[in-house]
């Protein structure tokens, strides 16, 4: 079962669902990221492709921290490495978060790695056409995505 490596990956790399955390990313701001915040009100999932090194995570992480100051629940938003959990697909990544927070209403889950899911591409469309309201970011340095 995959679901007991999902849940202490999900829970370490969002300190942001406990009460009184603080999360800080890099000072440093890229500019892509406003860019990238202006999209999301956007019915499309967004995915970032770069090389490894290329600060993919921290454009993820500063719009989380954007993210922090307007929503209401802050389990409402995920970050889920894919590269530190075993066969994670998306959905389970999706439904161990349901299950760990019981967040309601709209959820931002940042999906980085998300080459690790063997078959990401067939999960992300099906989690777009009927997960209404949620969005979903990815990110990926393999050329598989392309």
């Amino acid at each position: 079962m995959v679901e007991p490596d999902i849940k202490p990956v999900l829970e370490s790399s969002n300190p942001w669902w406990q009460p009184g955390s603080s999360f800080a990313p890099q000072p440093f701001e890229k500019q892509i990221v406003n860019e990238i915040i202006s999209h999301l009100k956007s019915p499309f999932a967004l995915i970032l492709i770069g090389p490894r090194q290329s600060g993919k995570t921290t454009i993820f992480h500063q719009i989380i921290k954007d993210l922090l100051t307007q929503v209401k629940d802050p389990r409402s938003i995920v970050y889920a490495p894919l590269d530190r959990m075993k066969h994670a697909s998306l959905t389970d990544i999706i439904k161990v978060h349901r299950e760990l927070t019981a967040a309601e209403g709209k959820c931002y889950y940042f999906f980085d790695e998300v080459h690790y899911d063997p078959d990401w591409a067939v999960n992300l469309k099906t989690l777009i056409d009927t997960q209404t309201g949620d969005k979903y970011l990815a990110t990926g340095s393999s050329s598989t995505l392309l």
